[in-house]
């Protein structure tokens, strides 16, 4: 709120402090600050908001995302967070940790809502893959999704570690 040329003019008259009593003990001025690390599959919005850069909103967000998703399966996948760029990616990135696989989706038994509820499968990819399953069976592999023309490989590949084939799984 001050005329950056008036301070210029007075600044031989003031005393600067090094730090100041109301700097926040997480902004980004204070070189002492070592956020923890951050086990991206288990953390709550508290904890994320540990880091630089991670407010409430943006927090809150991440967590959403991971249960949609059933966890993450690579730490970059917190880059696709809505809101998170690629500058604030990479300065949180070294303070994650990923420890436990997401969850899976049983690709031969799972509904259309089901797979269409995950962020990475689109309705009509869903429709898709349900109608195959009608027409051909049960999948004997997951690799089994490439015979599919419709289907994108690089989508396929996005997809394939939130899928399985097991029994005991959604």
């Amino acid at each position: 709120g001050i005329d950056s040329i008036w301070v210029n003019k007075i600044d031989s008259c003031i005393i600067w402090k090094k730090e100041s009593p109301y700097r926040s003990k997480y902004s980004h001025k204070n070189h002492d600050f070592n956020p923890p690390m951050i086990y991206i599959n288990k953390a709550d919005s508290a904890e994320w908001m540990k880091l630089k850069g991670i407010g409430k909103v943006l927090s809150k967000r991440i967590v959403k995302f991971r249960e949609k998703l059933g966890g993450f399966h690579s730490i970059e996948q917190v880059a696709d967070t809505y809101g998170i760029n690629d500058s604030l990616f990479q300065e949180i990135k070294k303070y994650l940790i990923i420890e436990i696989p997401p969850e899976k989706i049983n690709l031969n038994v799972s509904d259309f809502q089901l797979l269409s509820d995950h962020p990475y499968i689109s309705f009509k990819e869903a429709r898709i893959i349900i109608n195959y399953r009608k027409a051909h069976g049960p999948f004997n592999d997951i690799s089994d999704l490439y015979k599919i023309i419709a289907l994108d490989s690089t989508r396929i590949n996005k997809w394939t570690p939130y899928l399985s084939l097991d029994a005991e799984i959604k």
